[in-house]
């Protein structure tokens, strides 16, 4: 019995150790790019898919802030024999841009991750927002798509995958140790430490939106109540402007300097960042802490806030918060799961570790065990007294 349950238990907590999802796609080393100008924060990551028939590889920038996929370049049906392009065009507001582009619809695979039918809007290249890149993946809610599936919807209506999820890791790292990952239909233990918490989502405007209850700046906390938007193509995060203009005020006590120039700079060093305090979030009653690295730009002999003036009464969570947790987002609940982001070697080299510490234990316990047993067996037949039956006469 106990042999048994070894055989049992041991395969069973090696599995707890592999990714929670073993059917989901990751996508390692996503191309980044800084596109950024001193006001704007441009940032973004992009992955590769390939669309139509025959296939064409095209890069496409992650958007937690729309729905939308688009191409950039003309809707020709000769560049694929799977592409369907209506009559009328659409006009749609992408970043206070308001475009005009064709309805489409192609086929569009991330590896083996096919979705046979998806809707785009084909743009001119001349409109693109992200030049370096062929469009974008939006992976908000269909809400701000008009109603049209975004790719994960498909994917999830075409029983491509299981759970309607994605998660990104970018790792609370310098951009040049950066390690960014993508994750379509789940996540994986490997990128988050700590304990998991939960937010919830408010996805009635079509945005991954938040409450927050509260930002601060180390032990001041500001009187601020109310939205915060997931934006994955921004590099900073925005404040309405008396909150703005609070936090600043907040921050020259430690920095002085003149508080009217925008973005807000000041004279300092890596070593005078580390010194600074954490932003803090309170959020679905947990603190969330955006540490001076990620929330300051050093620039030489001077740094930049990653901090921005917002153009309505939204908090627009960009980047700083993304490398500071590995974000699970889940459409069908809706909900954000949050880890602290981890050191993926590490996590990777402590994974590898444990589960190679399982299978030694496992033989250093079983094989004496089954030598155990077999010795009693076999002692048990010797000491066994004979028995036999009387002979009648």
């Amino acid at each position: 019995m106990i042999f048994s349950l070894i055989v049992v238990v041991i395969p069973a907590l090696a599995l707890l150790t592999m990714p929670l999802v073993p059917s989901a796609k990751t996508y390692k080393n996503l191309s980044i790019t800084d596109d950024s100008n001193t006001e704007d924060f441009r940032m973004y990551y992009s992955i590769v898919l390939t669309k139509g028939t025959p296939g064409k590889n095209i890069s496409l920038v992650l958007d937690t802030a729309s729905a939308w996929l688009l191409y950039y370049g003309s809707a020709n049906s000769s560049e694929s024999s799977t592409e369907v392009c209506y009559n009328n065009s659409t006009r749609i507001l992408y970043q206070s841009c308001e475009i005009v582009g064709k309805l489409c619809s192609d086929r569009f695979k991330a590896d083996d991750l096919l979705a046979n039918s998806q809707v785009y809007v084909g743009i001119s290249r001349q409109d693109a927002v992200f030049a370096s890149c062929d469009g974008v993946l939006g992976l908000s809610f269909s809400r701000l798509s008009h109603g049209f599936w975004p790719f994960l919807s498909t994917l999830k209506k075409e029983g491509k995958i299981k759970e309607q999820v994605f998660s990104i890791y970018l790792g609370n790292q310098s951009y040049s140790q950066n390690y960014p990952v993508m994750t379509i239909g789940g996540y994986s233990d490997d990128y988050g430490i700590g304990e998991e918490r939960i937010i919830p989502v408010s996805s009635y405007e079509g945005h991954w939106m938040i409450d927050i209850e509260s930002l601060g700046l180390g032990s001041n906390t500001t009187n601020f109540t109310g939205k915060g938007i997931f934006d994955s193509t921004f590099d900073a995060i925005s404040l309405p402007e008396n909150s703005y203009n609070t936090f600043v005020s907040i921050f020259s006590q430690k920095t002085p300097n003149d508080t009217s120039n925008y973005p807000y700079s000041f004279p300092c060093d890596y070593q005078k960042v580390h010194s600074l305090q954490n932003l803090t979030f309170l959020i679905a009653g947990y603190e969330y802490l955006i540490t001076p690295n990620n929330y300051v730009k050093v620039q030489e002999d001077f740094c930049t806030l990653r901090v921005a003036k917002s153009q309505n009464n939204y908090i627009r969570l960009g980047l700083p918060f993304f490398r500071e947790y590995y974000l699970i987002f889940d459409y069908e609940v809706p909900e954000i799961l949050t880890y602290k982001a981890a050191d993926p070697e590490k996590a990777l080299k402590f994974n590898t570790l444990y589960i190679v510490g399982i299978i030694v234990l496992g033989v250093i316990i079983i094989i004496p065990l089954c030598f155990y047993v077999m010795l009693s067996k076999v002692q048990g037949v010797a000491s066994e007294p004979l028995s036999y039956e009387k002979i009648p006469n």
